[in-house]
């Protein structure tokens, strides 16, 4: 159990901001003193020097708190995982979370939008983040509903998979929802739920709906042809 809680520690450190690390690496720094010596030693915290994995979206996830807080515009590249292109970005940051271990930045593009208009960044596809020098209106948190913080259920096309036995571990860790045996539902988001189908085809033996099957074959079938003209 103290590995275990060592662990999480280590792992919740690695994603804090630097001023927020110091209770985490206090924390892990008596637990390691308590698990050498078998009981506790008394040590002061500092006898030890704390670990501090590396987070790489540490450090952008404090730049983009700090934009929050003093209401400025932000910049940054970011890396779409659904049109598979790096572009540059400027919106208007209204809330920076951490979920399950992964910060996220919500944000509009327009003063003039609602929370309804928000879009949702992930903080390790940013590179080359910049607060502007340009006022943001005030911010508009987000509710975020912890069992479907992203909104996915409430999509409004939905898609029926079968997956093999092998692939149930997906309802732990992705979008998916439990039918019976090994069907699932996810919600059709358009080009990303294609992908998803193509790149985890061995793991998925049925596609419901026809049409969306038609669609995956489709984008297969012009990689195929661009692969074929690059040969």
């Amino acid at each position: 159990e103290a590995d275990t809680l060592q662990l999480n520690l280590e792992k919740l450190a690695s994603i804090l901001t630097d001023g927020e690390q110091d209770d985490a690496d206090t924390a892990a720094t008596r637990l390691r003193a308590l698990v050498e010596t078998g009981e506790d030693s008394g040590a002061d915290s500092g006898d030890v020097a704390p670990v501090r994995p590396a987070g790489p979206g540490a450090g952008v996830l404090a730049q983009l708190r700090r934009a929050v807080a003093a209401r400025r515009w932000v910049r940054f590249s970011y890396l779409s995982v659904s049109s598979d292109s790096l572009t540059t970005r400027e919106l208007i940051p209204d809330q920076a979370s951490v979920l399950d271990g992964v910060s996220y930045l919500w944000g509009r593009t327009d003063a003039d939008q609602t929370a309804a208009d928000q879009r949702c960044f992930a903080v390790t596809r940013m590179d080359t983040v910049e607060i502007l020098d340009r006022p943001a209106p005030a911010a508009l948190p987000r509710e975020i509903d912890a069992e479907d913080p992203f909104g996915f259920r409430t999509a409004e096309q939905w898609a029926e998979l079968e997956l093999t036995e092998e692939a149930m571990w997906m309802l732990e860790y992705l979008p998916v929802w439990h039918i019976d045996g090994t069907r699932v539902e996810i919600p059709d988001t358009g080009a990303w739920l294609e992908r998803f189908i193509l790149a985890y085809a061995p793991e998925i033996t049925a596609v419901v709906p026809d049409t969306l099957a038609g669609r995956v074959g489709q984008r297969s079938s012009a990689a195929l042809a661009a692969y074929r003209r690059l040969a």
